[in-house]
């Protein structure tokens, strides 16, 4: 019946006390990790903001500080754990929000560049367009000598018209397209002559991912020709420069140098080939700042300085680019970073644990780094200044651990043993055996008959009162809770016909304070057993709802039961023949009210 149903939900807790000292350092805590969070996703943000809007692909130090990013809000809000909801419910709605931000950012950095974004190199190089009897002409030139700019590709795109096509520019510098009808059109140009390309009008347009729809729109007309649609192009700048291992002076592949604009904004990216030489050309004249991104190097803005992510380009030296030129020269020596290696492993099958979670915090407690094991439960995280560090395990359905086996719940990281790191090297067997947690256990029975009860709910809260978990009795009245971590804890018992109770024998009717109870001690790794409870068999108030005109039996009439100070004791319903029960009852007086709709 319904009131059994309601009698097996956790009992409310009382209201709650104003937060102690303890709980607002925590929740300082928390507030200053998430102040840092928020500052570096707006930076990704603002970067990858850029990177949309120039059609620059991001580079992979991008995607890395959206993981970074996800595992510190997770990092930034384990104070909350065991704080009564009210008091960590807006912190947690804080830390969502900026969760939802930084997996959006991931989502958009998983799916570039968009297929609507591409540029077919192989689009058709036509004079006539077959699609009605307009035209778009223009001139391209050299910006700074005004000679023309020959045998150079434009691209036509009309989109309302279905046409994009290219055209080439004669030995004057002109170029037409015909055959056009009614319609709105974009035009860029695609040269190999070492310029910056542009759409019209006059806007960058500095690779083959440029957006044509970020033009300016050019209205055609069946019948005539748009003429001026000009390009005078800038002769491009640029940057090259060589990567090394700082020890062995070898050249280094696969390393990432990114460039930055004066003022820090993010432009775009290359990779070093075999010989360790890279070259990011089609620059505007300007000042620029470069730095590299490397899984096996520790990464360094230009010149010869040492820089984690939320290092600033322009902290760098400034790079000067000039029209027509490459800038040489702008050569990186990098040094190898350190690692942490190990395994994780379930400690009381001594089997492997695939996708544990693994953070590597500095000596402040700041996340630099997170991986997930895999399927053999290895692990490595790379890219590591020489230095100490702490190392944070986690798995669902176990006890956190700081290495070496300190088990951790709503922790500071570096109280966890330190781990050293040196430069090239790796620090391995840095390994975790992750416990299932401790387990309250004990036995359920009726004080009256002693017999077992069956079916039984238990209910195991924190020391604070939070709700954590509950189960049921088995066919001799046993029970286990998983305590996954130390401390102290308290426990309700409830059954339908028994009037509940707190660990130890404290009557808890209709709700109560979980923490009016006797305080569960729990060790690590281990049972706390005898948490026994010999409920008494309760009262029960029986009736029957009718109508009152014609004496019909009410189904579905709400009955509220009271005790004799007024508090709601119990809420139930009539069933079909109009009858209704309340069980679970201590003695004394009760008032019951029936409400029907």
């Amino acid at each position: 019946m319904c009131a059994a149903v309601l009698l097996a939900g956790p009992p409310a807790v009382l209201a709650d006390a104003p937060a102690s000292a303890q709980q607002a350092v925590r929740l300082d805590r928390v507030a200053s990790g998430l102040d840092q969070v928020e500052q570096r996703l707006a930076r990704l943000e603002a970067d990858v903001d850029r990177s949309e809007r120039i059609d620059a692909s991001p580079p992979p130090v991008f995607a890395r500080e959206a993981r970074r990013i996800l595992a510190s809000i997770d990092d930034a809000i384990r104070p909350l754990r065991g704080l009564n909801w009210r008091v960590a419910d807006a912190p947690l709605d804080r830390a969502l929000k900026l969760r939802d931000r930084a997996l959006a950012v991931k989502q958009r950095l998983d799916s570039w560049p968009a297929v609507s974004q591409q540029v077919d190199e192989d689009l058709p190089v036509v004079t006539d367009a077959g699609l009605g009897t307009g035209a778009i002409s223009g001139d391209l030139t050299d910006e700074a000598t005004g000679d023309p700019i020959i045998f150079t590709r434009v691209r036509v795109y009309c989109p309302n018209i279905g046409f994009d096509g290219l055209a080439i520019s004669d030995a004057t510098g002109h170029y037409v397209m015909n055959g056009l009808g009614t319609g709105t059109c974009y035009v860029r140009t695609m040269n190999k002559l070492g310029y910056l390309d542009e759409l019209w009008d006059d806007i960058p347009c500095p690779d083959s991912y440029c957006r044509m729809t970020n033009g300016t729109p050019i209205a055609v007309t069946d019948g005539s020709e748009t003429t001026g649609i000009d390009f005078a192009l800038e002769k491009a700048g640029g940057i090259r420069g060589t990567v090394t291992d700082v020890a062995t002076g070898d050249p280094v592949s696969g390393v990432d140098v990114m460039v930055y604009n004066d003022s820090g904004g993010y432009l775009g990216s290359v990779t070093t080939g075999q010989d360790g030489v890279y070259v990011i050309d089609r620059l505007p004249a300007g000042t620029y700042y470069a730095r590299t991104s490397s899984d096996d190097y520790l990464d360094e803005l230009w010149d010869d300085i040492l820089c984690n992510f939320s290092c600033s380009p322009t902290d760098g030296t400034p790079i000067t680019v000039s029209s027509g030129s490459l800038t040489e020269g702008i050569d990186f020596a990098l040094q190898r970073g350190g690692s942490i290696s190990g395994t994780v492993t379930d400690e009381d099958t001594g089997l492997p644990l695939s996708s544990a979670n693994v953070s590597v915090y500095d000596a402040s407690g700041r996340n630099l780094d997170s991986t997930y094991t895999a399927h053999d439960g290895t692990y490595t995280v790379t890219d590591l200044f020489a230095g100490q560090y702490f190392v944070r395990i986690s798995h669902y359905g176990y006890a956190t651990e700081l290495y070496d086996d300190i088990i951790c719940s709503g922790c500071d990281p570096t109280t966890g043993t330190p781990v050293a790191v040196t430069t090239g090297g790796d620090t391995s067997g840095i390994d975790a055996a992750l416990s299932k947690g401790s387990t309250v256990s004990g036995h359920v029975t009726s004080a009256g008959s002693g017999a077992p009860l069956v079916n039984a709910w238990i209910y195991l809260y924190d020391a604070s009162g939070n709700y954590l978990s509950n189960t049921n009795t088995d066919p001799v009245g046993a029970y286990a809770l998983t305590a996954r971590y130390p401390g102290t804890y308290h426990v309700v018992a409830k059954e339908a016909s028994h009037v509940n109770e707190l660990y130890d024998d404290i009557p808890c009717q209709p709700s109560c304070d979980p923490t009016a109870g006797d305080p569960i001690v729990v060790n690590a790794h281990s049972d706390t057993p005898g948490i026994d409870f010999a409920l008494d068999l309760g009262g029960s108030i029986r009736g029957t709802v009718t109508d009152a005109a014609n004496g019909a039996p009410l189904q579905y009439v709400e009955v509220t039961v009271y005790d004799d100070s007024g508090t709601q004791v119990a809420v139930t319903g009539t069933g079909s023949d109009g009858t209704y029960t309340v069980q679970g009852l201590l003695a004394g007086n009760y008032f019951a009210v029936a409400t029907d709709g």
